[in-house]
């Protein structure tokens, strides 16, 4: 029973297949030169464009913005304009928000699964702080997030942020304490 009420969803209150996640990933057709002004991206869906819109995206941890068509601006945010490789990770900056949590200052947590029923990569973000990105190979594969026990202050807020490259995907998590 303890099982029960030590797992809380974090995603499915509205939704009981978990959050929608549209495209918000892709990769590189070509190498990027550390001063090129147009992306290409391996999708099959065209412009980077056309995928991102007029958004900040990363590729390896240069933030750029993408404007009209393929055009970009390079060393966004204070990072540098650097060469990239064909096939890097192209990704909307922030991800889909799949879940928050406040904490009060009382809970402890032992970590987070996230999941999705496709292939996708996951983050935490902790306040304005950002985890490692962890990739789930193939559909349904879930991936815990260990806290070992940390007792968040109170106010702090973890944020869950899903990309996945398929047209779309449902994602959910939930926290273990």
């Amino acid at each position: 029973m303890s099982f029960l009420t030590n797992v809380i969803p974090l995603s499915m209150t509205s939704n009981k297949y978990g959050v929608a996640v549209v495209k918000n990933l892709s990769h590189l057709a070509a190498e990027l030169s550390a001063v090129a002004e147009e992306v290409s991206l391996r999708a099959a869906d065209g412009t980077a464009n056309a995928l991102f819109g007029a958004n900040d995206v990363i590729i390896d941890s240069e933030e750029i913005l993408v404007g009209s068509g393929n055009a970009i601006t390079r060393a966004q945010n204070g990072t540098s304009g650097a060469i990239h490789k064909s096939g890097a990770m192209v990704r909307l900056k922030d991800g889909q928000t799949i879940a928050t949590l406040t904490f009060t200052g009382a809970e402890a947590i032992t970590g987070i699964w996230v999941s999705g029923n496709a292939p996708g990569s996951y983050q935490l973000k902790f306040d304005s702080d950002y985890g490692p990105m962890k990739f789930t190979g193939a559909m349904g594969q879930e991936i815990f997030l260990p806290f070992s026990g940390i007792t968040p202050e109170a106010g702090q807020e973890i944020t869950v942020l899903a990309w996945t490259n398929q047209a779309s995907m449902n994602a959910w998590a939930y926290v273990t304490r």
